[in-house]
């Protein structure tokens, strides 16, 4: 189940998406403000945010680039609400850092399935994380396993070369 913070200013767009998310058997918190949501949770511990691009104070695009320096323990899936639908301003989200957009009103059929979508990747990430973890656990293990047999081979050819006759031995008078 993934864990989701809504971020929007407008408390009915706010409440309405939070009961049709939680509906959905999503773990949902809603902060009305960048600040409130900065204040009152562990931000880093939501698989995905969606969040309002058009806030007071600080906006959407801000809380996008903020999260993504600080999230490092996995992937953060984000969402911006927005009336804005103009090429150019959908690539300053996406350089933001954005994930995906959902024009205002939302509607709720578009929402699951982007948030579907969205899960996905977050699972996908988990699964590359853990893989990639178990590869370096196996990769430490042939360390070890390679420095024992190299300790071992070293330890063969001294006890090899002291069966061997001195060359100083072998030189008559």
């Amino acid at each position: 189940m993934s864990t989701i913070l809504v971020v929007e200013d407008e408390s009915v767009i706010r409440v309405a998406l939070r009961r049709l998310l939680e509906r959905h058997d999503y773990e949902v918190s809603e902060a009305g403000s960048v600040q409130e949501a900065e204040q009152n949770h562990d931000l880093a511990s939501f698989d995905l945010v969606i969040s309002d691009w058009m806030m007071p104070e600080m906006d959407g695009l801000s809380l996008c680039r903020a999260l993504r320096k600080k999230k490092s323990n996995g992937y953060l899936y984000f969402i911006l609400l927005t009336s804005k639908h103009e090429k150019e301003e959908i690539a300053r989200g996406l350089d933001a850092g954005a994930d995906d957009f959902l024009v205002k009103p939302v509607n709720a059929t578009e929402l699951s399935a982007r948030i579907r979508a969205g899960s996905r990747l977050v699972v996908l990430n988990r699964e590359i994380a853990h893989q990639r973890n178990l590869a370096s656990g196996a990769l430490s293990k042939l360390q070890t396993v390679y420095e024992a047999i190299d300790h071992d081979l070293r330890q063969a050819k001294e006890f090899q070369q002291s069966l061997l006759p001195m060359r100083d031995s072998l030189i008559g008078p």
